[in-house]
């Protein structure tokens, strides 16, 4: 069986943060956007893997904020 493409993370939540340069919804750059659909999977899920660890740095950061 082979196995499906790595699905893009895109939520349609598309404006890019002035402060981190990632998309609100998906947490990619504007480079990894405009690559995705070229990419191989190995490098999908490389990028995958960034924003697992972009998100949890958000989260964190909210965090920080809510005891301030």
């Amino acid at each position: 069986m082979i196995a499906p493409d790595t699905a893009s993370p895109c939520t349609g939540i598309c404006a890019v943060e002035a402060h981190t340069g990632w998309c609100a919804g998906c947490q990619r750059t504007l480079a990894e956007i405009a690559a995705w659909a070229g990419l191989d999977e190995p490098a999908r899920r490389s990028i995958m893997a960034k924003i697992v660890d972009r998100r949890a740095g958000l989260r964190d950061c909210r965090a920080t904020l809510r005891r301030s």
